[in-house]
Parts: C-alpha cells; structure tokens; sequence
C-alpha cells in the first residue's frame, strides 16, 4: 500500500480475517510510522484492511501509544464492511509491576466487570480472540462519523477513559452512588411523592443512611392497625426499617424535596413551621401510635420477627438549600427540640451519600 509516496506492507491475519499492517518491523516486513497513517481517510482504505500500532521502541514510547490509559497497549484501525473501527487491545498480564500499582484486582475479575460495563454502552463490542497463547481482548468501537485515522482516534480515546474509569467504580462499588447522586441532581425540582417512593424502594440503602445503627428495609407501603403489616385496612407507612441485629422497627415518612418547611413570620426572624411539616409530625405520629397498640396483633400475623420497642421515627422532608439563614436558624431550633421525630431533609441525605462516595474513592 503507498502512503504519501512511502510503501507499508501488510500480512494475512487469521483472527482479524484481513491484512494487517504493524508500525513494528516484522520478520522482513518493514514498520511505519503513526503520522504515515494519521491524515488517511475512511473512504480511501480497502475493506479488511487494519493498522496496528505498538509500543515498538524501549527508550521511548511513540505516538499515540503514549496517550493510551492503561491497561490498553495496542491500537488497530480497521476498515470492515464499510464501516470503520477502533480497537484497543487490553493487556493480558497481570503478574507486572504496572498491573498490581493501576488497577490491582484480579485479571478474571477485572476483566467481567470490563465485559459487562462495554455491553452497556453505544457502538462499542467486547472482543475475545482465542488462540493457542491463550484469549486476547479488545475494546472495539464504531467510529463512522470521523473522516480520517487521526479524528477516530481523537474521537474514541474519551469513549475508552470513561469505559475504565467506569469499570473502577463499578469494581469499587461506587458505581451505585454515582447513580444515586446523579438522580439527585436530575430531580432536586421533582414534586412527585410517588417517584421518590419508588427510587428508594430501588435504592433501600439509600434511606438506611438516616441512622446510626444497622437498620434495613422491613418493609415499604405498610399498614398499621389492619389485620397484620399487610392488610389494607389499615394506616399506611412508606417504610418500617428493621434494626438487623435487634429486631426493633422504625418507621420513615417521606415527603419530596420541594415541601415547604417554613411557614409565616410570626415576629420579627421569628418563624412558624409550615402546615406541610407540621401535619406530616402529626402523620408520624399517629402511625407511631397504630403500630405499638397494635403490636401484638401485627407480629402474630406477621411472618418475620419484629419488636416495636418505642419505634424510632424520621421524616424525609424539605431541602436546606431553599432556606435562608434565618430561616435556617428557625428551622433547626424548633427540629432539635423535637423528642419522637427526626426531621431529616433531602440534601442532608444525600450530601452524605456523597460523603461517602468521596470516602470510597
């Protein structure tokens, strides 16, 4: 093939079922150089035709292998069916210093995490190739809307970052806090009770953050002073919490993050809580009341073992951030006072999911 009055020639691949140029000297098969191939169009190469590129020089690493997050190693340009590709080759050894420093977990491990995390996005294929060495991977990745080597290059190098960084966090757990906080950020202005209810039937953890011990979800949407937790005579609670190692209940009333917590000025920097808040206290506590007077009903119908020893009670209400300082003020003068209820607010909440995602990470 000429390139810009230079000739690269190429070899049969079995595996990539094409000819395959290498910038490294192979046997008497000359190398060439990235910036031979960078202005290249898609249109002007031949189908099954592929450009690889390895480190190929101890002293220095070339372009734009130099650029490549690890574990990626190799590049292939890859002209198929009139479409154009980009291929990374990931690294198959994980017995080296660099693999241990960067990335740390087990190869199998890392590598089905890697799997699952490109089968989630767009135009992108995980490829297995197996030979008598042993499975080579590649992270192949569509990209037709680029003109040249060098702009799908440009283009597919991010799409690669963000599959690792992905990857990290999804080996680290942080994947699921990164969904929770970016729901947050989507919804601070979502008035609906009933979506919230359903993000944190998906996300119980979520909730289990409002307390200091070890409490998980009992149960959602339950009943109290019916025939049992399940009977829909009864008073509805969004959640009862259980406290894993004691058994005893708590129950959590939500209400958005767009509910008023302020009510009229009633002097000067003197406020009254809102109807809103102060009905929902009120709510809580008439639940409270049910599910104790009705204990020994509830627990004999019941399947699980629970106690309702003075169940703990918190209400999921409000938001900080539409208060200002005197409000503020108000606002935690009159909750800390309170002796049944704790009135947590949606960016409390979640500011300490972050908290903890900024732990982990």
């Amino acid at each position: 093939m000429n390139i810009n009055d230079k000739t690269i020639v190429g070899d049969w691949d079995n595996s990539l079922n094409g000819v395959l140029f290498q910038n490294c000297v192979f046997r008497d098969i000359p190398g060439f150089k990235y910036k031979d191939i960078i202005n290249i169009r898609h249109q002007d190469i031949p189908n099954n035709f592929h450009f690889e590129l390895m480190g190929c020089l101890r002293d220095h690493t070339e372009e734009p292998i130099d650029k490549l997050p690890y574990p990626a190693f190799c590049i292939i340009f890859s002209k198929e069916v009139d479409a154009f590709f980009v291929q990374f080759q990931i690294s198959f050894d994980d017995n080296d210093d660099e693999w241990r420093t960067q990335i740390k977990w087990i190869y199998e491990y890392y590598i089905d995490e890697l799997r699952k995390q490109v089968s989630l996005m767009d135009s992108a294929q995980f490829i297995e190739i197996s030979s008598e060495y042993g499975s080579s991977f590649y992270i192949k990745f569509c990209e037709n809307n680029s003109n040249t080597i060098g702009e799908a290059f440009i283009e597919s190098l991010p799409k690669l970052n963000s599959l690792f960084l992905k990857t990290h966090h999804a080996l680290q757990g942080i994947d699921k806090f990164i969904t929770v906080m970016d729901f947050w950020y989507k919804n601070k202005e979502n008035n609906m009770e009933s979506t919230w209810h359903e993000f944190f039937i998906q996300h119980n953890w979520v909730l289990s953050q409002c307390f200091s011990l070890p409490f998980i979800l009992f149960k959602d949407k339950a009943y109290a002073g019916g025939k049992d937790l399940s009977n829909r005579g009864g008073s509805l609670l969004d959640f009862i919490y259980k406290n894993n190692l004691f058994e005893n209940v708590a129950i959590i009333e939500i209400k958005t993050p767009l509910t008023k917590l302020i009510g009229q000025e009633y002097r000067s920097g003197v406020f009254s809580m809102s109807a809103d808040l102060s009905g929902s206290l009120n709510q809580l506590l008439h639940y409270k009341d049910r599910l104790q007077k009705e204990f020994f009903v509830n627990r004999y119908n019941s399947k699980t073992v629970f106690h309702a020893l003075n169940p703990k009670c918190i209400l999921l209400i409000g938001a900080l951030d539409s208060l200002n300082d005197s409000e503020k003020q108000n606002f935690e003068l009159f909750r800390s006072e309170l002796r049944s209820i704790e009135i947590i607010t949606y960016d409390e909440l979640f500011e300490k999911v972050n908290l903890l995602k900024d732990l982990l990470l």
